[in-house]
């Protein structure tokens, strides 16, 4: 599976879960300056992998990614306190990882949430969601992309 079609894969599924949330791409850097337009902010990291031939160290080409995401709301202008917060986007892993468990050919691994309180520049409290997601070599989410 390629970076592409697992960057666009995640970003569908995350498009698809709420209509108010704010994605981006990128390094944590990028994550920080951003201007906050919706709900939710959800970031994912670069996307690191790991290949293997899995028949024999010969066939069968396979890349696992490691992926790390953030998922966060707003947490210095709000009565609603990080406690809600944490509720809310809790809500918002697990609907993420159901759905985007239900790709073809997707393994997901490793899976694990943990949350954090008024972290990063715009004072944002929310989890950090990891995983490390497997797919055919053949796996081509977006090949007209």
């Amino acid at each position: 599976m390629s970076h592409l079609s697992l960057r666009k894969l995640i970003e569908d599924n995350i498009h698809a879960i709420h209509d108010d949330v704010q994605y981006t791409y990128g390094t944590e850097t990028d994550f920080n300056v951003q201007q906050v337009t919706k709900m939710f902010l959800v970031h994912t990291d670069p996307l690191v992998a790991s290949s293997t031939y899995a028949d024999n160290q010969v066939n069968n080409y396979v890349k696992a990614w490691s992926v790390s995401m953030v998922f966060a709301m707003i947490d210095e202008h709000s009565n609603l306190g990080y406690a809600v917060i944490l509720d809310k986007t809790d809500n918002l892993v697990d609907r993420f990882i159901n759905r985007f468990n239900l790709a073809d050919g997707l393994l997901l691994s490793g899976i694990g949430q943990e949350p954090f309180i008024k972290g990063y520049a715009n004072s944002l409290s929310g989890y950090i969601l990891t995983f490390t997601a497997t797919l055919n070599d053949d796996f081509d989410y977006c090949d007209d992309c």
